[in-house]
């Protein structure tokens, strides 16, 4: 049996996370991955470099509705 992904090559290089709770969900990351403190990009943005992958965390006013 042969896989749809069969001779293809994916690679994830940023992840990006929205929340209402940028500085628990940034304190969260750094403390559990033993990280530096993020960058940050203004006020509603930090990230990390965690290897060859990007976490972004944005903050968002209010609860974002599921994709259905």
């Amino acid at each position: 049996m042969t896989s749809p992904m069969d001779g293809t090559h994916a690679s994830i290089d940023t992840v990006m996370i929205f929340t209402t709770r940028l500085n628990g969900l940034s304190e969260f990351y750094r403390r559990g991955f033993d990280l530096p403190p993020p960058r940050e990009s203004g006020p509603g943005h930090r990230g990390f470099q965690l290897g060859g992958v990007y976490l972004g965390l944005d903050a968002v006013s209010e609860e974002m509705d599921r994709p259905g």
